[in-house]
C-alpha cells in the first residue's frame, strides 16, 4: 500500500491469463539393482526393495507414459521431495 492506503505501483499484481500445459515430466527411474546413496530412495513397490534414482532424473514427453504401474506412499513421496529440496537448494 501507498502512504494513503491506496496502491501503489509495486503492490499490483497481474493474474497470467494463459494456462500453460506442458508435454513433458520430470521421471526419476526406480531400479531393484543399484547400491544406496543419500540422492537415492529405498522404495517397495510391487512386492520388491528398491531404490528411487534421484541422480537420474529424465524429462520425457507426457505420450511415452503409456499406463500407470502403481503409487508410493506418502512417506516416501515426502522424504523424496525433502532429498530433491535440498539437491537444488543454492
Amino acid at each position: 500500500m501507498g502512504r494513503s492506503g491506496g496502491p501503489n505501483h509495486e503492490d499490483v499484481f497481474i493474474a497470467p491469463l494463459i494456462k500453460i500445459v506442458s508435454r513433458t515430466v520430470t521421471i526419476a527411474p526406480m531400479t531393484t539393482g543399484s547400491h544406496p546413496a543419500p540422492y537415492r530412495i529405498p522404495v517397495r513397490f510391487r512386492g520388491r526393495d528398491g531404490l528411487i534414482l534421484l541422480d537420474r532424473l529424465r524429462i520425457l514427453d507426457k505420450q511415452r507414459l503409456t499406463r500407470r504401474l502403481g503409487v508410493i506412499t506418502i512417506f516416501t513421496l515426502r522424504h523424496t521431495l525433502a532429498v530433491l529440496h535440498e539437491m537444488f537448494e543454492e
